[in-house]
């Protein structure tokens, strides 16, 4: 995972120290997308990737996102604030959120939290 093009630009960001708040991945193998993200979060976070989904600095929206799991996820953000390092964020079936839960997901994007970085995936770029 690590030796993708999409990966290769999130590394040069998190070695110079120049995190952004939002990554947006494009995979179209569900599996493939989540496994990159982990790598991200592994690589944010300073753990290994099979302690990522164990991590309490980590937090997953499911694959079948309603309003109320995004409301949910948008809330955890808004208390991201930690005294030190990062939370992480990870929604791995962004083309899968309602328009509403998209319009509720702006306002975080639009107004990020220190410490909250949130890794978002899509099967394509046209959904």
């Amino acid at each position: 995972m690590r030796d993708t093009e999409a990966y290769r630009r999130f590394e040069a960001d998190l070695k110079s120290g120049r995190l952004s708040h939002c990554y947006l991945f494009f995979c179209p193998d569900d599996e493939a997308r989540t496994a990159l993200m982990k790598c991200a979060a592994a690589d944010i976070l300073g753990i290994p990737e099979e302690k990522v989904f164990e991590d309490i600095s980590v937090s997953v929206m499911n694959d079948k996102p309603k309003f109320a799991d995004v409301k949910k996820f948008v809330d955890e953000t808004d208390r991201a604030v930690l005294t030190e390092g990062y939370r992480v964020f990870l929604i791995p079936y962004t083309d899968a959120i309602t328009a509403e839960g998209q319009n509720k997901l702006l306002k975080t994007l639009e107004d990020p939290k220190d410490g909250a970085i949130i890794l978002m995936g899509a099967a394509n770029e046209t959904n």
